[in-house]
């Protein structure tokens, strides 16, 4: 994705970038879910206030609460606003709970690709995790998922140090100025080749 701001203030439907409502179009045959692995030393003592805190943090972020609505197949896609289901934040068991294990388990998300037209991101907790590379004892491994079209790897990692506690505010996106048919054409001439 472009570097951009998306200023959400202003009222919902924003369109997407010609290079967004590219990787959106694209992800229906190539899938491209972005993976971001963060390890953190230690357990949280109260894993669901955690959660809870994650979860207060993802509403509060505008930037985190849409998802796609491209209505009829003649239609440009766009963002718009939607509830935070429980189910954005899932705490997962591992099996085997070493480094190697999770690292596992977390190739297996790659099989399970966001609907982009309900929830375009997704946070999974694993917790413990053993064995982690610098850790101390067991950690909490926390693996931002999130469809190319919302976010690439420089925006993802700082939705993701949004929902960890920084406090510097995710950059607002700005939609692009122009012509919106013209971008339109534009993007779905860039699609086809």
């Amino acid at each position: 994705t472009e570097i951009y701001t998306l200023s959400l203030h202003d009222a919902l439907p924003i369109w997407m970038t010609a290079v967004d409502a590219q990787f959106y179009w694209m992800s229906a045959k190539v899938p491209n879910d972005e993976f971001l692995i963060y390890a953190f030393d230690g357990e949280s003592m109260d894993f669901e206030r955690a959660v809870e805190d994650v979860r207060r943090r993802a509403r509060a972020c505008r930037a985190l609460t849409v998802r796609v609505d491209d209505g009829l197949p003649l239609t440009y896609p766009s963002w718009v606003q939607t509830e935070l289901e429980p189910e954005r934040v899932t705490r997962h068991q591992l099996d085997d709970d070493s480094w190697t294990g999770c690292l596992d388990a977390v190739v297996r998300l790659a099989d399970d690709q966001l609907d982009i037209h309900r929830a375009p991101w997704r946070l999974h907790l694993f917790a413990p995790v053993h064995d982690l590379p610098g850790g101390t004892g067991p950690g909490t491994v926390a693996v931002m998922q999130a469809a190319h079209a919302l976010a690439d790897g420089a925006r993802g990692a700082a939705l993701a140090g949004w929902l960890f506690g920084r406090e510097t505010p995710v950059p607002e996106v700005m939609a692009s100025p122009g012509f919106l048919p013209w971008r339109a054409a534009n993007a779905v001439r860039a699609h086809r080749k």
